[in-house]
């Protein structure tokens, strides 16, 4: 009998063997898979984009952009888009940590650790080399040498660390590291465009300079990635472009005294700029502490900040700046009134027979004739103090009169400003060489003293405020204001501050 498989029988086998040849080549390849080959995971690396956004503000070529020789109001206003500093001053004018990890104040020395890993837009690393050298840029450039005054030198203290040596102590030194940081070696002449780490850098293309955005920056890029530059060499044009279009952006320090109106935007840059009316203590008419302080209590400081300067500035009766945090916070200062009081300036007046119904005090008034605001000041200063007797003779003079008139003394009151620096120092006033020590010799009293102490930290704020509004050595009128001016395709709120116009630019949204 013959051997055979059934056909059925024979798919069967057929078909069972296949499933064991293809279990087998499954298995085969999971092993291989599983134990031989190791599975790659792609690192994910965030690539930063050129942003599109473009806005266009204005700029001169007839300064220079090196941070360190810049003079204009134009050009200055950019540097906190290209340059970081150490330190940037908030809108209370406190301190904030851009560059700096921690700080250490003892007596006269400042000891500043950087952050590390921090580059400059050409792909370098910063480091305390390149804040040394910044700072020796800074101590002789026009707009930061005031505020270094007091600080002696820089030196490396390792490679992320520097050491600042004071000259006497100051509780609000940090205030004064405010200074670009640039690569040490880019800003060696007035023709040196320096290497920052700011938001931007600078490009020329086509002989054309612009703002780029600086792709290696260590935060958040800003939604604009191009600011064109606009060369004018006019600056009384400007809010005429603004409005037509040509520029997105422009400020003005109001020195000039014309505020200008605009279809756009602004905001007003709460500046260091005390005005004040300064005493020429040799003269007995306003040698007497009454005096002085009858003065101050007759003046109407919100009319005067309303009206002769428009808006523009905010009235105080101490010498430091009302938009200071320190003085927001001061017990002294927030209970001191800055409103007219002419009740108390008549008590003060009585003790001379004069006041409401006594006779008649007269004072000479010199003021250079430079702007409006100071004009206008004037005027109302003579018509406010004639509400207690007191009948002022204003003299309007040129800026070479009214300096050659200080140096004589021949004055009671002088109107003025002075720019003082985000330190607050007080010096010009009480260091008998200072800018503003004119009329303060043969002080009555320990305020200098007083002021010093403070500095050094032996003493509080609110006790240097007392014995000031005790005394009155000069009057304090109000702290003036800048103003920054915008398109309204700038659809997001804009928040500045003087070295730091655009603060928030980061933030800024563009209309389409």
């Amino acid at each position: 009998m013959k051997d055979y498989l059934s056909p059925n029988i024979l798919k069967r086998s057929i078909c069972v063997l296949l499933v064991f040849v293809c279990l087998f080549c499954f298995c085969s390849c999971s092993g291989n898979f599983t134990g031989n080959e190791e599975s790659t995971i792609e690192e994910e690396t965030t690539v930063k984009v050129m942003p599109e956004g473009v806005i266009t503000m204005a700029y001169t070529s007839l300064d220079s952009i090196n941070p360190f020789v810049i003079t204009s109001v134009l050009n200055s206003s950019l540097i906190s888009l290209v340059y970081q500093p150490l330190y940037q001053l908030d809108t209370g004018f406190m301190p904030e940590r851009i560059l700096v990890s921690q700080e250490n104040i003892e007596g006269h020395s400042v000891r500043i650790e950087l952050l590390s890993e921090l580059m400059f837009s050409d792909s370098s690393t910063l480091t305390s080399a390149d804040v040394v050298y910044s700072f020796n840029k800074a101590k002789s450039a026009p707009l930061y040498r005031e505020a270094l005054k007091n600080i002696e030198k820089c030196e490396q203290n390792g490679k992320y660390s520097v050491i600042f040596s004071l000259k006497q102590a100051d509780v609000n030194v940090l205030n004064c590291l405010t200074f670009p940081i640039v690569k040490s070696g880019t800003a060696d002449n007035e023709n040196s465009v320096p290497v920052g780490s700011g938001y931007y850098k600078f490009i020329k293309k086509d002989l054309r300079l612009s703002l780029e955005c600086n792709l290696l920056y260590m935060g958040d890029l800003p939604k604009i990635g191009t600011v064109r530059l606009y060369d004018i060499t006019d600056t009384t044009s400007l809010m005429h472009l603004l409005d037509m279009g040509t520029i997105d952006t422009f400020y003005s320090d109001l020195s000039d005294g014309e505020a200008q109106r605009t279809y756009s935007g602004s905001t007003d840059i709460y500046l260091n700029n005390l005005v004040f009316l300064g005493l020429n203590k040799e003269h007995y008419r306003v040698s007497s502490t009454d005096i002085r302080r009858a003065v101050s209590f007759a003046l109407d400081r919100q009319s005067i900040t309303e009206s002769a300067f428009l808006g523009h500035a905010r009235a105080t009766v101490l010498p430091f700046n009302t938009s200071w945090e320190s003085i927001a916070s001061s017990g002294f200062a927030t209970s001191v009134p800055v409103a007219t009081d002419l009740n108390s300036a008549d008590t003060l007046l009585d003790t001379f027979s004069s006041g409401t119904n006594g006779k008649t005090i007269y004072f000479t008034l010199i003021c250079s004739n430079s702007n409006s605001f100071m004009r206008n000041t004037c005027a109302l200063i003579k018509e406010q103090l004639k509400k207690v007797n007191i009948e002022v003779d204003v003299k309007l003079l040129d800026e070479t009169a009214f300096r050659n008139t200080l140096a004589s003394g021949e004055y009671d009151m002088y109107l003025s400003e002075i720019k003082l620096t985000q330190n607050m120092d007080l010096s010009p006033f009480f260091d008998s060489k200072g800018a503003a020590a004119y009329g303060m010799t043969n002080s009555l009293s320990r305020l200098d003293e007083c002021y010093y102490e403070y500095l050094s930290g032996t003493a509080e704020l609110d006790t240097f405020l007392k014995e000031f509004y005790e005394e009155m050595p000069f009057i304090p009128i109000c702290y003036r204001n800048g103003q920054l001016s915008y398109s309204r395709n700038i659809t997001s709120a804009v928040i500045s501050t003087e070295r730091n116009l655009y603060a928030n630019i980061a933030e800024w949204t563009l209309s389409k």
